[in-house]
């Protein structure tokens, strides 16, 4: 190791990358949304810079390395093997690398992922994630668009199950649910949190009714709870664009995973008049 090595890497020792991101965002006068939307390539050189250049464990990525959409001839010609689809090429080779995006159907993915990010010892990191991911698509800009494609299977699986509804609504239930976990995992959810409890019963007219419970492990911050229903509202906004008119209503409350199992013998009944 020469001495720009040493330096570097003491350097990165007294301050650590999340620092050395944190403190070239405040150069920014915008939110790291902004930075991410518009100065994504500028910021992430500025921290490489920083760190003292590049090296083995420390170098940029982009979307477009991924998913080529402007020059797809380009891409098949020298990005070895590919995926082609009716929007573009993806790099079959960076995907067996870095990763697949879990749950996205690559075939329906129809827009750019425009983003330039850092690696650096094994994370993925950009203006919104200074203490990093594990993987690329975890990043958050890129975790935004990708949900866009899970949403669309989660309305195929919908049309699905609500065209071969029977009398036995877990399946519904179970769709919701997963449905609201997706959109979850787009938030930074209390520590106390558990999960979501979904029921679905059937009122008169043959209307459905969806009621969303708010699970924590044990007794609840009521900051916590003000928190899990803003975030819950906002939900219930999505469930109604991709379910339709499959509920007439749909109610949310909070309760300890104690106290919900304790009246689930009711809510057995009510389902079942």
């Amino acid at each position: 190791m020469n001495l720009q090595e040493s330096i570097r890497r003491i350097l990165r020792e007294e301050r650590n990358i999340s620092d050395i991101i944190k403190i070239a965002a405040k150069e920014y006068n915008c939110s790291t949304w902004e930075i991410n939307n518009g100065y994504c390539e500028d910021f992430a050189l500025n921290v490489l810079e920083k760190l003292g250049g590049y090296e083995d464990n420390l170098f940029e990525l982009s979307g477009d390395m991924f998913f080529d959409q402007r020059d797809p001839e380009f891409a098949k010609e020298n990005w070895g093997d590919v995926i082609e689809t009716n929007y573009g090429v993806w790099s079959k080779n960076l995907l067996d690398y870095w990763g697949y995006p879990p749950n996205v159907n690559l075939n329906l993915v129809d827009d750019e992922i425009n983003h330039v990010w850092l690696f650096y010892n094994g994370k993925h990191y950009d203006a919104e994630v200074p203490e990093g991911v594990d993987n690329w698509f975890e990043i958050p800009l890129i975790k935004r668009l990708f949900n866009r494609y899970k949403k669309n299977m989660v309305q195929e699986s919908i049309r699905k199950i609500l065209k071969e509804e029977t009398e036995d609504m877990s399946p519904l239930e179970q769709t919701v649910a997963d449905f609201i976990n997706m959109n979850l995992s787009e938030y930074d959810l209390p520590e106390e949190f558990y999960k979501v409890a979904v029921d679905i019963f059937d009122t008169e007219y043959n209307r459905k009714e969806c009621t969303v419970t708010i699970l924590f492990e044990k007794p609840f911050k009521l900051h916590d709870s003000d928190r899990m229903h803003d975030i819950i509202n906002e939900i219930k906004k999505e469930i109604k664009e991709y379910f339709g008119d499959t509920f007439w209503h749909i109610k949310s409350g909070t309760s300890t995973v104690d106290v919900y199992n304790s009246t689930k013998d009711w809510y057995t009944k009510r389902k079942n008049k």
